[in-house]
């Protein structure tokens, strides 16, 4: 899949990390002044500042920058960044204390990966409802009571003291003595690595996506399947693909459908965390997974480099192929960066004989995405101020879209149904900008 590797995906995380690391350091260094944290807490915040990127520390910083905007204008927290918080105290300082707990399971997450010794003991701190860390579970408590101690050893032994609660986790084995805990669900297929995330308080957030997050034990085990053969797809696709696709879609939820329609969605508030479709069907969940995965690319790359110069770039009026709202010119770019390199997916299918009866299905999508994203780069082409970055974007864009397009398999009936059902929504939404 030449599209999804003209950006490679390393040196997108990289930049973006270089970029977070600034922003990160900013946005504590606020907190902690605004919010007069007790000085018995610095020392975390200066820890907190080298921990690596991850859909939790994204989404943390992002609550730190809305409590501060909320504090300095006087103006609503957005639901997004507070649903997470259960609020048990009248105590004005409870919401930054909870605050500072999701900052001390970061640096549990971080030691972990990393497999360094941590350890600290807050005996005035009040306990919170739910205690999560990355790849052992989430503990939930109904008993609110003060002090948190922690001891990790190598990265891997970790004691916990939750109130008067003692919980000790082996965080490699995932294993729990003295408490009960709800384990985190992981998906590992040659190496690539995802976590669903649908107990993690902070990323289980239905504000961040829109329709119902799937939480109960039973279905995520069914659907855990689903997004197991669907890996498994990518990985005969090109093991690299789904490597980087893990890279970039580090955590991810799936959505109840409700029999009707389905799709994904990525917030760019939280990079690294995708939403995917609830549904008992791998090749659409390998072809979102793909999806969402070239959105978390171009949103690590626009962390250091704009697609667009001017103003226009943001104006919600340019007819979208795939929208029934109009939609600005950089998210039309995202489009057709997405769903050339989805023609491509449903393209390498039939080139490794992948498709195991969904040959109709393939041939359509091939099409179909190729006619949308030339829709949109038509528009693009002619409205947009690209700067050199975008440029390059749109050439690659251009290229592979010839490139894919020239291996498409003729099928008149399916070029026909697919240049019609697109040329029908193109029809409908004949008042927008194109």
């Amino acid at each position: 899949m030449s599209m999804f590797f003209e950006i490679d995906t390393n040196i997108a995380l990289e930049a973006s990390r270089r970029i977070l690391k600034i922003k990160a350091q900013n946005l504590i260094t606020r907190f902690v002044d605004e919010f007069e944290v007790d000085l018995e807490y610095h020392h975390l915040f200066k820890l907190l500042m080298l921990v690596d990127d991850t859909p939790k520390f994204r989404h943390w910083l992002s609550v730190s920058r809305s409590l501060l905007r909320s504090k300095s204008l006087g103006c609503d927290i957005e639901p997004q960044f507070i649903s997470h918080f259960y609020l048990d105290s009248l105590n004005p300082q409870r919401l930054a204390e909870l605050h500072i707990i999701g900052a001390i399971e970061l640096l549990i997450d971080d030691a972990v990966k990393k497999q360094q010794s941590l350890a600290f003991d807050f005996p005035n701190i009040k306990t919170a409802r739910a205690f999560h860390t990355w790849h052992t579970g989430t503990i939930f408590s109904q008993n609110f009571e003060n002090g948190l101690a922690l001891n990790l050893s190598k990265g891997a032994e970790l004691d916990l003291q939750l109130g008067s609660r003692k919980y000790q986790l082996n965080v490699y084995e995932e294993l729990l003595l003295g408490g009960v805990i709800q384990p985190d669900m992981r998906i590992s297929v040659n190496g690539a690595d995802i976590l669903v995330a649908s107990n993690v308080p902070s990323l289980a957030n239905v504000y961040l996506s829109n329709l119902p997050i799937v939480k109960g034990k039973t279905a995520l085990a069914d659907w855990t399947k689903y997004i197991s053969c669907g890996m498994n797809l990518l990985d005969k696709i090109d093991a690299n693909l789904l490597r980087d696709c893990a890279l970039l879609a580090k955590a991810v939820c799936p959505l109840h459908c409700n029999g009707v329609s389905f799709g994904s969605s990525s917030p760019t508030e939280v990079i690294g965390l995708v939403f995917l479709p609830a549904v008992r069907d791998y090749f659409d969940v390998a072809e979102c997974l793909v999806h969402e995965s070239m959105h978390q690319k171009l949103y690590h790359c626009e962390e250091g480099a704009r697609l667009l110069d001017g103003g226009a770039a943001d104006d919600e009026i340019y007819y979208s192929p795939w929208r029934p709202d109009p939609r600005p010119l950089r998210m039309l770019i995202h489009g057709a960066f997405v769903f050339t390199a989805v023609a491509e997916f449903w393209s390498m299918l039939d080139a490794n004989d992948l498709c195991e009866g969904e040959k109709k299905r393939s041939l359509f999508n091939q099409h179909y995405r190729l006619i949308q994203a030339k829709t949109a780069l038509d528009i693009i082409e002619k409205h947009s101020n690209l700067t050199s970055f975008g440029e390059k974007i749109m050439h690659a864009m251009r290229l592979n879209h010839q490139k894919c397009l020239g291996g498409v398999q003729l099928d008149n009936s399916i070029m026909n149904q697919a240049s019609e059902q697109a040329g029908q929504h193109f029809a409908r939404y004949s008042d927008y900008v194109r």
